[in-house]
């Protein structure tokens, strides 16, 4: 029973780690979208590039963690 029960705390981390990032990824994107709308509409394009390129790669650390968290044992 011990040898059953066992393999499923994985299959169970990693059902939790992917919905977890699928959560994060989701609330990531509508706060991003959500500054976008109301404060970067007419910043000039030097700030917009810089922020879209610090945002698009933001959303890494998080998710490398979760998938690390998924990984171990």
């Amino acid at each position: 029973m011990d040898d059953q029960a066992k393999p499923a705390r994985p299959q169970l981390r990693t059902l939790i780690g992917v919905l977890g990032i699928v959560v994060y990824l989701t609330v990531y994107c509508l706060l991003i979208m959500a500054l976008v709308a109301t404060w970067m509409v007419d910043k000039p394009i030097w700030l917009q590039t810089t922020f879209y390129a610090i945002a698009g790669v933001s959303w890494l650390p998080p998710t490398r963690w979760i998938l690390g968290w998924m990984a171990r044992r």
